[in-house]
This record gives C-alpha cells, sequence and structure tokens, in this order.
C-alpha cells in the first residue's frame, strides 16, 4: 500500500526562511523552517491524507496503532523518525543519551513529576537518539566531536601568525600542550569544556571573540571563522569556547555524518535530510534559549578525541546508494528512477521525492509522485517498480532497502 503523507515544518528560531518549501518544491515564505518530521513520533504527529481508510485516522501514528497487521509494523509505530532538516543559524552544543542512559532519565523524571512536555524536561520518550545527516546542498556545515588537541594548538598558532598576542590564549595553548605531553588529552578537554560550560572560561572566551574581531586578513584563519559565526548569534554564549575543541566540518552535497551517542555536536547552517532513532532526548550546554542541563550533558558526553564521523556511503545497486550505519536501527538510501528499475522493502519505509517525477508500482497499487511527496510504503516481499526520473529518498529500518 502507498500511503500519502504531509505534515508542516516546525518553526523554531534557528530554522531558515522557507528553506524547506523550497527544497521540496513548494512556495517559500519568510517564515522560519527548521524541521520537517516525518514518522510516528508524538512531537510533530505526521498526518495522512490518503487513501481513505487510513486518511480516516488523521496522523500516520494513529492509523499505526490502530491497524498494525495493515501498516505492516508489529509494535504500531515506526522505530525510526526521518526529518528535513534547514538550519539558518547554529543549533544548540548538544549531544544524545544511549539505550541505557535514555531508559534511565526517562523514568527518573517521570518519577519526579515532571510533564512529558514540560520546557525543563530532558528525556521525553526512553529511547537513544543515534541520528544520521545527509546534505541536500554543498557547504552544510557542524561541529561534531571531540578533535585531537594537537588539532587546536595549531589552529591557536594559526592565530598568532595572524597577528594575535594575547597572555590568556598563550596561557590556554600552554595548558593543553602539557596534555598532549602527559597523555591526558581527554581528561583535559573534559576539564576544558566542563570549566567553560560552568562559567569559568570566560576570560578564555572574551580572548577568543576579541582575537576572531582583530583580524582583517582575508581568508579568515579556520579558527577565526567559526568564532564569528557563533558570535553573530550567541555574543555572550560559553558554547563559543566549547567550539575550539570540536571537529569543523563541511559537508558536500550528498555527504554525510553519524552522530552516535555522546557525540557533542551542534549544526551550523544548511539544509540536509536526517533519520534517527524516534526519539526527542536532547541534552544541550549552550547556544540555546531552549532548557541547558549541563551536569546531564557532561554525563552522556564522551570525551574522547577522534576524526569527523563521516559516514561512507554503500553501492547497494545500480541506481540505488545507502546510508547504513552499523548497529543502527534504521538507514537512509537515495534511489534513480531512471537507473534503479525496482527496490524492495521488507520494513516500514517513508519515501520523499526530492527531484523530477516518478511512478511507483507493486501488485496492482500504483502512486504518482512530483517533487516534496511523501508516501509510506507498507513491506512486501514484491518488488517496488519504478518509472520516471530525479531521486527519491527512503528512509526505512533495519531490514532497509534491497534491489
Amino acid at each position: 500500500m502507498f500511503v500519502t503523507l504531509t505534515n508542516t515544518p516546525r518553526d523554531y528560531a534557528w530554522g531558515a526562511p522557507g528553506a524547506i518549501s523550497a527544497l521540496l518544491g513548494g512556495t517559500p515564505t519568510a517564515a522560519p523552517e527548521a524541521e520537517l518530521w516525518l514518522g510516528t513520533h508524538a512531537g510533530s504527529p505526521t498526518r495522512v491524507s490518503a487513501p481513505e481508510g487510513p486518511a480516516s485516522f488523521g496522523t500516520l501514528a494513529k492509523w499505526l496503532a490502530a491497524e498494525p497487521a495493515a501498516a505492516g509494523t508489529e509494535s504500531g509505530a515506526l522505530p525510526f523518525l526521518f526529518k528535513v532538516l534547514a538550519a539558518g543559524s547554529p543549533l544548540s552544543i548538544q549531544a544524545h543519551p544511549n539505550a541505557e542512559q535514555a531508559r534511565a532519565g526517562f523514568e527518573r523524571e517521570n518519577a519526579a513529576g515532571i510533564a512529558l512536555d514540560a520546557p525543563n524536561r530532558n528525556y521525553r520518550d526512553p529511547f537513544p537518539k543515534p541520528e544520521l545527516i545527509v546534505a541536500m546542498e554543498d557547504g552544510f556545515e557542524a561541529l561534531s566531536g571531540f578533535r585531537p588537541i594537537a588539532e587546536v594548538i595549531a589552529d591557536l598558532d594559526e592565530l598568532v601568525h595572524a597577528g594575535v598576542q594575547d597572555p590568556v590564549l598563550h596561557a590556554l595553548r600552554e595548558r593543553l600542550t602539557r596534555a598532549i605531553e602527559a597523555g591526558t588529552e581527554g581528561e583535559v578537554l573534559a576539564q576544558e569544556v566542563s570549566a567553560a560550560l560552568g562559567g569559568d572560561r570566560e576570560a578564555e572566551r572574551a580572548a577568543l571573540v576579541a582575537a576572531a574581531a582583530s583580524i582583517s586578513r582575508v581568508p579568515l584563519p579556520h579558527l577565526a571563522e567559526t568564532v564569528r559565526l557563533l558570535v553573530a548569534d550567541y555574543p555572550e554564549d560559553s558554547g563559543v569556547f566549547v567550539a575550539l575543541f570540536l571537529n569543523r566540518v563541511t559537508l558536500k552535497r550528498g555527504e554525510s555524518l553519524y552522530l552516535d551517542a555522546g557525540n557533542m555536536h551542534a549544526y551550523l547552517r544548511g539544509v540536509g535530510l536526517e533519520l534517527m532513532t524516534a526519539s526527542d532526548n536532547v541534552l544541550r550546554g549552550g547556544m540555546t534559549p531552549k532548557h541547558v542541563d549541563i551536569a546531564e550533558l557532561l554525563a552522556v558526553v564522551r570525551f574522547t578525541p577522534g576524526p569527523v564521523p563521516f559516514l561512507d556511503r554503500d553501492q547497494i545497486a545500480p541506481g540505488i546508494v545507502g546510508y547504513q550505519p552499523a548497529g543502527a536501527n534504521f538507514a537512509l538510501y537515495r534511489v534513480d528512477p531512471e537507473i534503479a528499475g525496482s527496490f524492495a522493502v521488507s520494513g516500514p519505509a517513508i519515501t520523499l521525492q526530492i527531484r523530477g517525477e516518478a511512478a511507483l508500482d507493486r501488485g496492482a497499487d500504483h502512486t504518482d509522485l512530483v517533487r516534496g511527496e511523501i508516501r509510506y510504503l507498507t513491506p512486501s516481499d514484491t518488488p517496488v517498480r519504478i518509472a520516471g526520473n530525479g531521486e527519491i529518498w527512503i528512509a526505512a529500518g533495519p531490514s532497509g532497502v534491497t534491489a
């Protein structure tokens, strides 16, 4: 069965005006569009508009709960949440819990009587929230994971070469150098970030801001450009100092990151497709007007330096590329209708037509897709035949998409 879905973009302040509508072929407006949710999570219920039977329930969640056999779900809910994300300005410095932390936090806040929709709630469900993001345009930018301290020192040295002479930054460099010599990088990262979020690195934050503002050369040093970007929206936030220790990454269209539990990160700007476990558990430490819980954030963060967590693409078949994180309960696929010809889904899936037009057929079922249209696909052993052009993105559970 092909079921037509729709939803309204959430208007968080960091959203990019009209960006999701523009990606999906709609009429852009001046209103911020941050996230379009596609799934069964109660945070932003996805609506069903056709066919008549499923549409009579109003939302995808209600239909799956009422008719799980017809919808092809054992639990009556989807294990994943699919989003279109558009960042016009930086999101919060944040991390997500693992399964044990999420379950314990959810039960703890329930026992404390904190309402699920309370602004000060950390755990809105008992699930972890690993996620992947695929850029839908060149230049999607993010901070993700802690980088080796040697790279931080190199960026501080670049400021000196650009003419910055600041004793506070010099002292910071010396502290970090000693950490490398002593082999205590992870411990020092934890100390510096904890101190910053607790308000004890204000001198260093101010020194970074002043240094970035003082440089006039073009192009700007890497660190100075990052600081200026963050200061434009968060001039006094400690997250500006924390960003010093995070990998800065710029994605081309089709490139992807996988953010597992404990990865401290922040999307900075750009439009992408995001897929995750069906959870809304976010621990924030700064750069946001939303609830911040520094102690809880620090309890889930992994203070281990490493490379940018790029997610490789797998060639599933001609015309089908997969983004399949190891151990995750979700995967995302890009299908080229002109090449692929067909695909199969053995579990529930959601399709989104990003470009062009296509037609899907499976047995007696048929649906036509134009740019921006969304379908829920019930699982079947019968392949879906494709005709048309453009690109279709398919979010699926762990069973994935096959040729």
